[in-house]
C-alpha cells in the first residue's frame, strides 16, 4: 500500500510515493514532543495493525499479541507474517531474521508451532515472505504479505500500485509432456510406493514431496530435474505443485544442504536430503 509525502518549504519541494513503513516513521518522529512546540496529534494510516505499529507514540502503543488479534492472524503461517512485519518496521532494511522472529513468541504469549520450518514455508508459499539473497535466515514481507495483514487475512486483497515480488495465481497451470526431457516422459507407470521411503501421499508437506520426487527420479537414473519436470511427475502421482512455486517450496531443503540447483534451476537431490527421507520410514524425519 502506497502513501503520497507532500513537503514544500523555504529551498524544498518534495512530492513521492513511499510505504506505510516509512511513513508511520516519519509520523512517528514528527508526533514527538519537541521543546517550545505543541506535540501533533497521531495519524491513523490505515487499519487493525498498522495504525497503531505505524504511530508507536506513548499514546498510541499495541502490543504484540493486539497486533495478531488486529490482523485476524489465525494461522501459523499468519502469526509468522505480522510478526516479521513488527521485526520489518523497526529495521532500516526492512528485513528480519529467524532468530530473532522466534524470540517474540513468549512476547506474543503464543507457543512455537511445532513444526516450525513447515509453517514457515507455507508463509513462503502463499506469498507473504520472501528471503533475502545473499543472507541465510533473513527474510522480508512482500506486498502480498503487507496488503494480508491490511485485510485481516480475509481474502479480500486490497490491489497495491507497487509491483507485486512475486506473481500468484490460483490455479497452476498444467505442464505439457512437450514441456519436459524424453526420459521423464518415459517414466510409465508413476507410482507413489519408492522402496526405502514413505508412500508419495503420506510425506507432510509439499516441500518433502519435491524431495521424494527427485529421489523418484534419480532411482530411475534421472539426476535432476527442472521446475515443470518436477510439475508434471506430481501431476501423474494425481498431485498438485505449480513449477513457479517450486523455489519456495524448497527454502527449508536448500538451508538444509538436502537439494542443489544448478545454473540453469534444475534441482537434484543430494547425500544428506535422501538419508532425511529415508529416515522419515522410522518417524523421526518432520520438516
Amino acid at each position: 500500500m502506497a502513501v503520497s509525502l507532500q513537503i514544500n518549504g523555504d529551498g524544498m519541494s518534495v512530492n513521492r510515493e513511499i510505504t506505510l513503513t516509512q511513513a508511520g516513521k516519519i509520523v512517528a518522529f514528527i508526533g514527538s514532543e519537541v521543546e517550545g512546540e505543541t506535540p501533533l496529534q497521531p495519524v491513523r494510516l490505515g487499519a487493525g495493525l498498522l495504525d497503531e505499529q505505524a504511530v508507536n507514540t506513548p499514546q498510541s502503543r499495541q502490543s504484540l499479541r493486539e497486533k495478531l488479534e488486529a490482523a485476524n492472524a489465525k494461522t501459523h503461517a499468519q502469526r509468522i507474517t505480522v510478526l516479521g512485519y513488527h521485526l520489518a518496521s523497526l529495521s532500516q532494511e526492512g528485513e528480519f531474521t529467524i532468530s530473532e522472529l522466534k524470540q517474540l513468541y513468549p512476547q506474543a504469549r503464543e507457543k512455537m508451532p511445532p513444526n516450525f520450518s513447515r509453517e514457515l514455508d507455507l508463509a513462503i508459499t502463499a506469498g507473504y515472505l520472501e528471503g533475502v539473497h545473499g543472507k541465510k535466515d533473513t527474510y522480508y514481507v512482500t506486498n502480498t504479505g503487507e496488503d494480508s495483514i491490511i485485510a485481516g487475512f480475509s481474502g479480500s486483497v486490497r490491489k497495491s500500485s507497487k509491483p507485486k515480488t512475486k506473481a500468484t495465481s490460483a490455479k497452476p497451470k498444467a505442464v505439457s509432456a512437450e514441456s519436459v526431457s524424453e526420459a521423464v516422459r518415459e517414466l510409465h507407470p508413476v507410482t507413489p510406493d519408492l522402496a526405502g521411503y514413505q508412500n508419495y501421499h503420506a510425506v507432510g508437506t509439499k516441500g518433502l514431496k519435491v524431495l521424494w520426487i527427485l529421489a523418484y527420479a534419480q532411482a530411475n537414473n534421472i539426476d535432476k530435474l527442472s521446475p515443470r519436470e518436477i510439475a508434471y511427475i506430481a501431476s501423474k502421482l494425481r498431485d498438485k505443485i505449480d513449477a513457479r512455486d517450486i523455489n519456495g517450496l524448497t527454502v527449508t531443503a536448500a538451508k538444509n544442504g538436502w537439494i542443489a540447483k544448478d545454473n540453469e534451476a534444475n534441482y537434484s537431490l543430494l547425500f544428506t536430503g535422501d538419508e532425511h527421507l529415508k529416515s522419515m520410514v522410522a518417524g523421526d524425519g518432520a520438516n
